[in-house]
């Protein structure tokens, strides 16, 4: 209500459909943290997608009369293309926001990547900000050749798609940005 009332915001949820099966090798991980996390007692990593957890977020959204919607599988696609045809800014607790969407994709003002709820520990993404050059060299490489870099980032560094469980061997950021 804070964030609605006091701010202003116009809040749209969008919530993950279906398991994506392109997303065999993710969901097999997850599932593994999953089953690790039951062994140590650690409720909050034994959560997941399911229905009943599904549905009861969607009830609060309701509740609380926030629109939101489903997706058919993952909501990230979703939510970025929301936010071209909207001018809006996408809240998340999800980085790979940064690589839906083309080059031809109208701007987004800025991706909120939510690190941690309780503890308010977020980060703001401004693509169009106005950074000096050499400051950000992923920054400095979008601006070069586009929405691109972060697609490939993504997949040399695991991302959701990939077989491998830590991304190409070899290739982190210092030789991904060379």
């Amino acid at each position: 209500n804070y964030l609605r009332s006091i701010c202003r915001w116009r809040i749209k949820v969008f919530f993950d459909g279906a398991k994506n099966p392109h997303k065999f090798y993710e969901n097999r991980h997850r599932q593994t943290r999953r089953s690790e996390a039951a062994s140590f007692g650690n409720l909050p990593g034994q959560i997941r997608n399911s229905p009943e957890y599904l549905s009861k977020a969607q009830h609060v959204c309701s509740f609380f009369n926030i629109a939101s919607s489903f997706a058919a599988y993952e909501a990230d696609p979703q939510a970025v293309a929301f936010a071209y045809a909207h001018s809006s800014t996408c809240v998340t607790g999800d980085s790979d926001l940064l690589a839906y969407g083309h080059d031809d994709s109208p701007p987004t003002k800025e991706i909120i990547i939510v690190q941690n709820w309780l503890h308010d520990y977020f980060r703001i993404i401004r693509l169009s900000a106005d950074v000096v050059e050499g400051r950000y060299p992923m920054f400095d490489l979008y601006r070069k050749h586009g929405r691109i870099v972060f697609q490939l980032y993504a997949g040399c560094s695991r991302c959701d798609f990939t077989k491998l469980p830590n991304g190409l061997p070899g290739i982190g950021y210092a030789k991904f940005i060379k």
